[in-house]
Formats: C-alpha cells, sequence, structure tokens
C-alpha cells in the first residue's frame, strides 16, 4: 500500500499549522529584574505555579498545530493504493460476454488474447478486469499487479451469456483509471463485429488523462450465424398455428430446420432454406396443448450458437393470440399540455381514452387518488408523474419502493440529460430525428431518488442520476420525471423534443407501439409469497429469487405465478457482420498528451480513502484542545 494525494497544492497550507506557534512566541513576556528584595518569596511562588501548568499549555499548543496540520491533509484528498508504486501504465481489460462470442473459431483466438494481455499484469502495470454483461459491468475489485488473480476472475466469470450494451464502458473506465497516478493509461475492450453494443454508446463519451482506447476484434471468420427473430401464436379449434420469423445475417445459403417445441417436446419441424441476407416467415402447426402454452422455436443450422436460434414464447390460457392486434390510437391535448404548463394552473390530471394519466399535482395525491391510480395502473394505464419535495409524494412514491434522499430530495443545481436508453420504444424513433439535441434541455431543479432493482431508467442526467424512470405495476407503467414541467425547473416544455416525446409515449401507452420485452439481465419484483419457474426447454424448474426479485439470467420461458415472461436475445445480438468502415473507437475522445494529472478526486475501488481519518483527528484535537484550556490559560 502506498500513499498518495489527490490535491497535494494544499500542502502549503501546512504553513498555517505555524501560527499558533507564532501567536504562542509572541505572547511571551520578557523577563523583568526586580530590584526589591522583599517581593523575593512571591516571585519564587509565582514561578512555581506557571511550572505546575506549563505541560497543559505545551499540550493545548501541540493539538492546536496538529488540529490546522490535520485539516490541511484532509483538504489534500490523501488515500492508500492498493499498488505498492506509481505505475507506469494502468489498463482496464473489458469482455464483452455476450452470446455470440461463442462463435469459432475467431472469438476463441480472441478469448486467448485476452489472456495473454492478462498475464502482461505486473506491480509496474497493474490492470483492472470488467466483464460487459447488458448494462452491467462486473468488475474484479481494484487495479492489481497479480496475474494470476485476473485470470482466475475471467475464466471463472466470462460465460458469454448476456447480451451487449456498452453504455457505461467508457465512464466506469474513466472513473477507475482515476484511481493511480500512472504516466499512461489504457482501455482494451475485446468485443465482436457487430453493431449493437455501440448503439447505446454516448458519441460524446470522452476519456481524460490522454487515456488510450483500442478495440481489439476478432480475426476475420466465415460467419454463418441464422436465428429465429420472433414468433407470433394463434389457435383454431384443435390447432396451434406459429409464424416464425427468421433472419440470416450471413452472406451465403444456409440450409436449416425449424422445429416447434411445446412443453419440452418437439411437435412438428419444417426444412428451410434461408437466402442470404434476408428475412423470412414460416408457419408451423401442431395440436394445441390443454391449459397454458409454452414453447420455443429451433432454428438448426449448424452455426454453433444454440442460444441465438432459439426463441422463446409463451401465452397464458384463454388468449387467443400472443401478440393482439394494434388498439386504435388515441391523442392527447398535448399542445394545451405544454401551455398550461408555462401559463396556467396545470394540476388537472389528463387521460388518454383511459390510457394515459399526467399527474402534476402533489396537493393532490391523497390516499384516495392514491388507490384510485394505484387501480388505473394495475388495469394497463400508464400514469406520468412529476416529483418535488412533498410528503405526498413521498408516501406515494413508498408504495413502489422508491425512497427520495433526505437532504437532498430536491437539488437546485443546473443539469442537462446524458444517457439516453436508445431501444426504448419511446425514444427510438425521436432519437433517429432529433439526433443529441436533447442534450441542449435545462433543468434547474430536480429530485434525487432511490429506485428499485426492476425499475428502468429511460433518460439520466449528465451526472448518471435518474432523469426519467419506468416502473412496472401490474399490467400497466409508472413513469417517474425527476422534475416539474414550470419554467422554474426546466427549459423542456419549450424545447422542439418535448411534444414528440409525449406524442411517443401516447402510443406507447395506447399499445400502438410493442412494449419491450425482457432481456437477459432484465429483474421484475414477485408479488408476497409468488412462487417462480424456469424453462429452457427442458422442463420447468424452481428459480430462487433474491429479495423478492426475480433475475433473467438467461433466455427461456419464466413464471411468476400466473405471470408468463418469454425472455429472448434482440435480434441485433446475432448479427455478427463486420462494423462499418468507419472507425467506432472514434467514437471516444481523449484527451492531449500533456493533461496527465497526479491524481483525481474521484473514489474508486482501488483505494481507500483517507480524509475523513484527518477530519475525525483535528475535530477530536480541538475538543481535547478546549477541554485542556478550561483548565488552564496561556
Amino acid at each position: 500500500m502506498t500513499l498518495f494525494v489527490v490535491s497535494g497544492a494544499f500542502l502549503a497550507g501546512l504553513v498555517a499549522a505555524g501560527v499558533p506557534l507564532a501567536l504562542h512566541l509572541l505572547n511571551r513576556r520578557p523577563k523583568e529584574e526586580i530590584p526589591f528584595p522583599g517581593l523575593l518569596f512571591l516571585l519564587q511562588s509565582e514561578t512555581k505555579a506557571r511550572s505546575g501548568g506549563s505541560w497543559r499549555r505545551r499540550l493545548i499548543l501541540l493539538c492546536r498545530v496538529l488540529a490546522v496540520a490535520a485539516l490541511c491533509l484532509a483538504f489534500c484528498q490523501p488515500f492508500l493504493s492498493s499498488v505498492g508504486v506509481a505505475p507506469g501504465r494502468a489498463t482496464v481489460l473489458l469482455w464483452d460476454d455476450s452470446f455470440s462470442m461463442q462463435l469459432p473459431p475467431g472469438y476463441a483466438r480472441l478469448k486467448t488474447r485476452f489472456e495473454a494481455a492478462l498475464r502482461e499484469t505486473s506491480p509496474a502495470s497493474p490492470a483492472t478486469v470488467g466483464i460487459v454483461r447488458g448494462s452491467r459491468i462486473l468488475w474484479n475489485g481494484p487495479f492489481t499487479g497479480d496475474a494470476e488473480e485476473l485470470l482466475g476472475f475471467f475464466r471463472q466469470n466470462a460465460l458469454n451469456q448476456s447480451t451487449s450494451n456498452f453504455a457505461e464502458v467508457a465512464r466506469q473506465s474513466d472513473f477507475r483509471l482515476r484511481e493511480l497516478p500512472a504516466e499512461k493509461r489504457r482501455v482494451l475492450l475485446f468485443t465482436d463485429r457487430q453493431e449493437l453494443p455501440w448503439r447505446r454508446t454516448p458519441r460524446e463519451e470522452a476519456f481524460e488523462n490522454a487515456t488510450e482506447f483500442c478495440v481489439i476484434r476478432p480475426e476475420p471468420a466465415t460467419v454463418r450465424n441464422a436465428t429465429v427473430t420472433g414468433a407470433e401464436l394463434s389457435t383454431a379449434p384443435g390447432s396451434l398455428t406459429v409464424r416464425a420469423t427468421v433472419r440470416n445475417y450471413s452472406d451465403a445459403l444456409l440450409p436449416g430446420t425449424l422445429y416447434l417445441e411445446l412443453a419440452g417436446t418437439r411437435r412438428a419441424s419444417l426444412p428451410v432454406d434461408l437466402k442470404p441476407g434476408a428475412e423470412a416467415s414460416f408457419l408451423l402447426t401442431a395440436p394445441v396443448p390443454a391449459g397454458d402454452i409454452t414453447g420455443r422455436i429451433e432454428l438448426e443450422t449448424g452455426d454453433g450458437l444454440k442460444p441465438d436460434n432459439s426463441f422463446y414464447f409463451s401465452r397464458a390460457a384463454g388468449h387467443e393470440r400472443t401478440r393482439a392486434p394494434a388498439p386504435e390510437q388515441h391523442r392527447v391535448n398535448l399542445p394545451a399540455l405544454a401551455v398550461g404548463v408555462a401559463d396556467a394552473p396545470a394540476e388537472v390530471p389528463r387521460e388518454a381514452a383511459g390510457k394515459l394519466l399526467i399527474w402534476q399535482d402533489p396537493a393532490g395525491l391523497t390516499p384516495e387518488v392514491q388507490e384510485k391510480l394505484e387501480k388505473f395502473l394495475q388495469s394497463g394505464g400508464v400514469c406520468a408523474v412529476t416529483l418535488e419535495a412533498s410528503p405526498r409524494i413521498a408516501t406515494f412514491l413508498d408504495r413502489y419502493s422508491v425512497r427520495m434522499s433526505p437532504g437532498r430530495a430536491e437539488e437546485r443545481k443546473l443539469r442537462k440529460f446524458g444517457l439516453f436508453d436508445f431501444d426504448h420504444p419511446v425514444f427510438r424513433r425521436i432519437f433517429e430525428a432529433s439526433g443529441t439535441g436533447w442534450n441542449d434541455v435545462l433543468v434547474y431543479r430536480s429530485c434525487k431518488v432511490t429506485l428499485p432493482p426492476e425499475a428502468a431508467v429511460p433518460i439520466r442526467f449528465d451526472n448518471g442520476a435518474p432523469a426519467v424512470a419506468e416502473l412496472p405495476v401490474g399490467t400497466g407503467k409508472l413513469w417517474l420525471f425527476m422534475m416539474k414541467f414550470t419554467p422554474e425547473s426546466t427549459s423542456w416544455a419549450g424545447h422542439y423534443s418535448f411534444l414528440p416525446f409525449w406524442r411517443e409515449l401516447e402510443k406507447y401507452a395506447a399499445g400502438t407501439v410493442a412494449a419491450a420485452a425482457p432481456l437477459p439481465g432484465d429483474v421484475v419484483r414477485l408479488a408476497q409469497g409468488e412462487r417462480a419457474e424456469f424453462d429452457d426447454g427442458s422442463g420447468p424448474k424452481p428459480v430462487q429469487a433474491a429479495g423478492g426479485f426475480l433475475t433473467f439470467d438467461r433466455p427461456g420461458n419464466y413464471r411468476a405465478g400466473e405471470r408468463f415472461f418469454s425472455v429472448n436475445l434482440p435480434p441485433e445480438e446475432s448479427d455478427c457482420a463486420p462494423d462499418p468502415v468507419d472507425d467506432r473507437a472514434a467514437q471516444f475522445r481523449t484527451a492531449a498528451p500533456g493533461a496527465i494529472v497526479p491524481a483525481a478526486a474521484q473514489t474508486g475501488g482501488g483505494k481507500t480513502e483517507l480524509y475523513a481519518y484527518f477530519i475525525l483527528a483535528a475535530l477530536l484535537l480541538l475538543v481535547s484542545e478546549l477541554a485542556l484550556a478550561n483548565r488552564t490559560a496561556l
């Protein structure tokens, strides 16, 4: 462990530790000659009294000097690093843990290259490993120079059973690189040649401190991947028909066989010839089973990617189709909403044919209204609520395990929109039209909340905090906006993206935009006493739900009580075609080489912050000084 400081300039403040000593010296009185001999005994008595309290005065002086020094050291933000010396190079190694990384033979060689990079780790060149699973990154811990430790972590956790979403890669990697005062910093991303990892990556994300960013792809290999991208069920008396959509991502004609599997048993098969780069639909028919329907469509082409080549479906008994016809689109008086926010009281909720409810009146959230909103959500409605510091808002949020942060429920600080969920149905189309103009929206006053695990965050602020959140409630959705739409809170109501957003949210509420299907890694809350099962085609098995939440850790059919969840990969995950000609790594801007600093004022997993200990020491010294000063005077 080595001691480093973040703000070395504050070390100059240690000069202030000499101030109490200087004052003490200035207050010392020179010895005076007393010529009158009759006062000799009185002088000796006073000298003895003073010598008895001198040790207290010295302790008081020492406490004051040390307290000032401790405060100066606290401002320097010292920390202990797990790396013994200041390294010459610090490396973040990232592994794309998606299903498509299983493709042989190129990806086996890519794994070998990753392990070779791990073996280059040493105390002079420490590294940390991140396994990218969806939007989450599993880190091994702090930077370390132990290559065997990193190899063991990688081999145990790199399972290639997730999807690709690199939205957090740049921010978290840069966050960790600031832990060490290394001369050189680099991020090595090992991934395949597909588009999806970049789809949610902000184009303006930048690395600091002259960080080198490099994407390492597999060597060229023949891609022969095709997958089932969808399945729609319909029933007739005595028969079940499944329309399977299949996409061939390769540039060659692929022969294969489609299988319809119900409750773990193959019921129908169909030979198919898949044209290069094309999508086609095929019908498979089987006798309709009694009760609930669970199964999958499996495609066999010999490409070695079985998880990609299965599409799971489920349907509760009594439903005629798994995909209902889109209902009639309903309109909401959006211009009135925008005008009302700025110019008139907007406490009156507005509805869109019973599907979309916009609530902006915290005082009106009485217990009776909260019960009505709960029923509205449980029946499939979408409710949009603007948040502010209010007891009734806090009570309403408690229903859904959302907590406002004490003392910071409403922050008056300028924010901008930062990270977006590009794949969310509400944002998919309007992002294509408006680009990055959403980052011009200003938020002057916002709420800080803690969300439950099942909540999705379609929009985040530029500091990573949630700006808009979506919570599943029954068959409906609760949308939480961390700001009001008044001019004092945000400029969004006057921004060109405001009305398109509400139109898309209205379509989403009315069902004219398909809701996002659950993906591996998503989480859903279980009701009290509700049991969960998982079936990947080999029969249902009980699933342990941690803390009342069910995690979809791999594709398959999940059942929670009477609810079914069919979890599949996004179609793009199967697209292993090369990236376009332009280098995707160029989206990440790096600082100039001269911008390296000793360290940054960020807290990371590889260091132990010490500033709190110095502040505590200063307080204890000041308390000691007061206790001593009450017993003697300087």
